[in-house]
This record gives C-alpha cells, structure tokens and sequence, in this order.
C-alpha cells in the first residue's frame, strides 16, 4: 500500500478515537466524491470542534459545549457531511472539466444570432401591426 498523500493525513496528536473520526470522515467525502485538498483546512477544523464540544460536555461546560457542537454541525453541513449540507448542491471539485467544450465568449455568438434575425424581414426588428396603426380616438 503506497504512502498517504500529505493533505490525507490526520492532524498531528490525535488518539485512537479521534483517529477513527478522521478516518470516517474523509472516507464519506471520498464515497461521496467531493473531497478535495481545499478541504482540509476546513475537515481539520470540524475535528477541533468536536473534540472541543467532546471536551467542554465532559467537564459540564453547557454553554461552551452548545457553541462548540453548532461550530461542529455547521462545519459538517459545509463539508457535505449532513443530509442537509448533501441537498445543499453538487459539491464536486472545481478541478473537473464539463463535459462539452464551452464557448470562447457567448456574447459573441448571440451577437451573430441577433444580427441574422435584424436581417430576415417580419422578425426581430419589425413592429406589431398594433404599434403602428393609427389610433382612431386620436
């Protein structure tokens, strides 16, 4: 098995059970093909938010344990680790290409379109018959 990539790795100092939140996580944003190095930073701060909620329940901290599991929940949402944050849009890296080649500058092609139909009699430049009559209350 080859060497972990270095923006795959757990941060430093983690024991076994922190260890294996790591490990869960990056395995769901990779099952759900959305991870990406960008995402580290932000999969390494959902980590301390749990381990600071973890930390603040078990010394019965209320208020810093209700801040720390919202940071943590929100963080899961961004990541694409809640249903919520899953319904939330295509999170798939930017690397990808689309699948047909985009046009240089749209502009340009509707500004061909356009002046084809300003040509072509009775279409796009050509007033209703409504606009032009003369108005009989006149």
């Amino acid at each position: 098995m080859g060497a972990t990539p270095t923006f795959e790795r757990p941060p430093a100092g983690l024991d076994a059970h922190w260890l294996g939140v790591w490990r869960t996580a990056l395995k769901a944003l990779k099952a759900a093909g959305t991870w990406d190095q960008a995402l580290y930073p932000l999969l390494v701060e959902y980590l301390r938010a749990l381990q600071a909620a973890d930390a603040a329940r078990t010394k019965g901290h209320t208020t810093a344990w209700d801040r720390a599991a919202r940071r943590a929940m929100a963080l899961a949402s961004q990541l694409g680790l809640t249903p919520a944050g899953q319904r939330r849009g295509d999170r798939r890296p930017a690397t990808r290409r689309p699948a047909a080649p985009v046009a240089i500058d749209p502009i340009d092609e509707l500004a061909a379109a356009r002046a084809t139909r300003a040509h072509t009699p009775g279409t796009a430049d050509a007033l209703p018959a409504s606009w032009t009559r003369p108005r009989d209350d006149a």
